[in-house]
């Protein structure tokens, strides 16, 4: 039995995000400046694969108004009619679109983004999403998750 995570830690002063990615898919950090990129995360495996194994962590310091974009796999791999994946790059395409927009908008728009694409083909997995907004003038960052 094995399981994927992504574990971080914001210091909501500063913008230093620590994080650990085990197996799951890299998030995004969509900048200010209009462009969303998968964040470089390192090379671990999934929980319970290895006992042994030593998980590295990685650190980043996110600027004012920066946002984290994290899913599961479900979301880019919906399926639509002629069996073809929502993919990563759709993804990219949706998130670029959403700069400066709040989280709550980020995952309705990465939710209807996907619901279009599937044009009512069943989902064959759920859409789980967080998006992080750092804002260190309020000395806290704008969180929202959800399921779908």
């Amino acid at each position: 039995m094995f399981v994927t995570l992504f574990y971080g830690i914001l210091n909501i002063r500063t913008g230093e995000f620590e994080f650990c990615n085990a197996g799951h898919n890299p998030p995004f950090l969509i900048t200010r400046n209009g462009r969303s990129q998968v964040l470089a995360t390192p090379s671990n495996i999934a929980l319970g694969v290895d006992e042994n194994f030593s998980f590295n962590t990685e650190t980043i310091c996110l600027k004012p108004e920066e946002t984290l974009y994290l899913y599961t796999d479900g979301v880019t791999e919906a399926f639509n009619i002629r069996d073809e994946m929502f993919t990563e790059l759709q993804l990219k395409k949706t998130l670029d679109e959403a700069v400066g927009l709040p989280p709550k908008q980020v995952i309705r728009m990465v939710v209807e983004a996907v619901e279009n694409f599937a044009a009512g083909t069943p989902q064959s997995d759920d859409l789980t999403m967080m998006v992080i907004r750092y804002n260190p003038d309020l000395s806290a960052a704008d969180v929202v998750a959800a399921n779908h």
